[in-house]
């Protein structure tokens, strides 16, 4: 049985690696390609390629040569602000240097990648501050390269097929579908139906396969792991590496608007990383079959597409509520005491960041205390407080009130196309 195994496990080395190398260059060199045609976009590119090729491959492959024999430290970051601070340098000097030069050298390309990396990995670092050190760097670097490279092509993967089924099963969305693909004007996918699909693949879609797919390592190392606490951090490094490549890519995508996107992405720098360590929280108690455990999966696993879809939507708002002024198409129809509609939704933005810190928090307290190492209550809103209460009835009215205002005739329609009846 051993020389089965043996034989067997070698067929699927030598199989794999050229698969796993080439989707390992399939990302780069795709986003090279692509951002041929937008030439500023390159360095951001060349970035996410030296994070793959600089990071991710050489320590998957030293994983892999040195698996049980070089025993691995535990696993310490730099504190929370000291990442913060240096993100934000970061993100000023990269823009400095973009203002101030004549072209996108070497410079920027090294501000690049700390500017997408360090907003993530400042939230590991508040979590591994509060839990210590309970796991170490070879764990959660499987975690963070599964999160970098396996989960995002899977993502991808598990995106399209959601996305197609969807707009397959539901005859409006697919008709808004072929409209967009047909439209002669990016202008007017500002103030159209086209915005439904837009808030179907982000705020609906992305978040329900994303949060599956960011915590495989911790799935796959789950019966490894010494309890729930361990299993965060894998799950959180994950959510990193996920976060890393997708900062990277937005980034890219959006080159001359650079700062103002790595800015908002760095706000919600937490997103990804707690997201990703509460699943896997869910899916070590799957794997470990503790009682109960698949409730739990589900229910940190619903908080998971909550957050992010909130997180998702405002985002979708915000954009199109920009592209709109900036077209011409519609101004801003919101005013709150001098704040317009964006400024409304950056607001919102904010306020969710914030509560994803205090969720950060709680959790980390919880799994810290070994009396309640399964985290039953996981977030304690305690609405019988008016304060709290009060507070979550204002960032509920900021965030349905923009929408009604702007997107009530859009919903209209929408729903007369998908319910032809009276």
């Amino acid at each position: 049985m051993r020389i089965i195994g043996f034989v067997v496990k070698l067929i699927g080395l030598i199989v794999g690696l050229p698969v796993v190398f080439f989707l390992l260059l399939l990302l780069p060199f795709g986003v090279l390609m692509f951002s041929s045609v937008f030439a500023m976009a390159t360095p951001v590119a060349i970035a996410l390629a030296l994070y793959v090729f600089g990071f991710c491959v050489p320590a998957g492959l030293w994983q892999l040569a040195n698996k049980g024999r070089v025993p691995s430290g535990a696993f310490r970051l730099p504190g929370v602000f000291k990442l913060a601070a240096l993100a934000f340098a970061a993100v000023a000097i990269g823009q400095v240097v973009l203002v101030m030069g004549d072209g996108v050298g070497p410079l920027f390309v090294v501000l690049a990648l700390p500017a997408a990396m360090l907003p993530p990995l400042a939230a590991l670092s508040l979590a591994v501050q509060r839990l210590g050190p309970i796991t170490t760097w070879r764990r959660v670097q499987a975690g963070l390269i599964a999160g970098s490279t396996l989960s995002i092509y899977l993502t991808f993967f598990l995106s399209a097929i959601v996305s197609g089924l969807v707009y397959f099963l539901v005859p409006p969305l697919r008709d808004l579908a072929a409209r967009v693909i047909a439209s002669q004007g990016i202008e007017n996918l500002f103030f159209s139906p086209a915005l439904v699909l837009s808030m179907v693949a982000i705020a609906i879609v992305a978040p329900v396969v994303e949060e599956f797919t960011k915590p495989l390592g911790a799935f796959l190392l789950a019966r490894r792991l010494r309890g729930p606490a361990e299993a965060f951090l894998v799950g959180m490094a994950g959510g990193v590496g996920f976060a890393i490549v997708e900062n990277l890519l937005y980034e890219g995508a959006g080159f001359r608007h650079w700062a103002a996107i790595a800015g908002l992405r760095g706000i919600g720098g937490p997103l990804h990383p707690l997201n990703a360590g509460l699943v896997a929280i869910g899916w070590y108690g799957v794997r470990n079959d503790k009682p109960g455990a698949w409730p739990r999966l589900f229910g940190l696993y619903g908080i998971a597409v909550g957050l992010h879809a909130l997180w998702n939507g405002a985002q979708v708002i915000l954009i199109s509520d920009i592209g709109a002024y900036f077209f011409g198409t519609a101004t801003w129809q919101l005013d709150i005491y001098g704040i317009g509609q964006p400024g409304v939704v950056m607001i919102v933005l904010v306020l969710e960041a914030v509560l994803l810190w205090r969720i950060l928090l709680l959790v980390s307290s919880r799994l810290r205390d070994a009396e309640s190492p399964e985290i039953e209550p996981l977030v304690e809103m305690r609405l019988e407080q008016p304060r709290r209460l009060a507070l979550l009835a204002l960032a509920a009215m900021l965030l349905v009130v923009p929408i009604s205002a702007l997107y009530g005739p859009l919903v209209a329609r929408y729903a007369a196309i998908a319910f032809p009846f009276r």
